[in-house]
């Protein structure tokens, strides 16, 4: 049984002796419902792969996932990372891979929903998504990327007081992206940065 059209052998062979296996079926249509391009898929399929076979050396069941597995894995076991070859351990797409992976078993009932977000910048993201979504006419995917990033941002300056773009400089921007770099410091972070920070304050502009 083949997970995409034409994954690494070795990633669908890890693939299909893992947990993960009977949700991938539900992982692929969720990509393919969301537009992502084909070499995009290809991508967080290898990250899911690396991510099962960590699954097994520490022994956790699929119920087990959520963001604090997540963050283990992203934190404790990829930077001293000696899985075999070839293994994904490019930090934002296996971040972003992950991510859909719990939404994906969420949707499913195969582990709980997180509560809503609620405050000040929980509305400021919806606002931004929903204008991504009906001004921008932006995919699933990457209205998702654009979001992780602007959440970051909006708590890096605002944290229980109302979002005011007004107050920022171009200084604190600059601030932001430095800070980002410093954890993750690749072109594809450093353009992904730029992209969604230059279109949420487009949208605050044309707002």
């Amino acid at each position: 049984m083949d997970l995409i059209a034409s994954p690494h052998p070795t990633h669908n062979a890890w693939l299909l002796k893992s947990a993960l296996a009977p949700h991938m079926a539900a992982f692929n249509a969720h990509l393919s419902h969301g537009r992502y391009a084909a070499v995009t898929t290809t991508n967080y399929i290898s990250c899911l792969a690396h991510f099962a076979l960590w699954m097994k050396q520490e022994d956790l069941a699929v119920a087990s996932l959520d963001e604090h597995a997540v963050d283990r894995f992203l934190r404790n076991h990829l930077p001293g990372c000696e899985c075999p070859s070839p293994v994904s351990r490019e930090h934002s797409d296996l971040r972003a891979a992950l991510g859909h992976l719990l939404k994906v078993l969420r949707e499913q009932s195969v582990i709980a929903n997180i509560p809503a977000p609620t405050g000040y910048i929980a509305e400021e993201l919806r606002r931004y998504d929903a204008h991504m979504c009906n001004a921008r006419g932006l995919s699933t995917g990457t209205r998702s990327g654009y979001l992780r990033i602007v959440q970051r941002f909006l708590r890096h300056h605002f944290v229980e007081c109302p979002v005011v773009i007004a107050e920022l400089t171009s200084a604190d921007v600059r601030q932001f992206i430095a800070v980002q770099l410093g954890l993750v410091d690749t072109i594809s972070n450093a353009s992904a940065l730029s992209s969604a920070l230059r279109t949420y304050l487009r949208s605050e502009a044309s707002g």
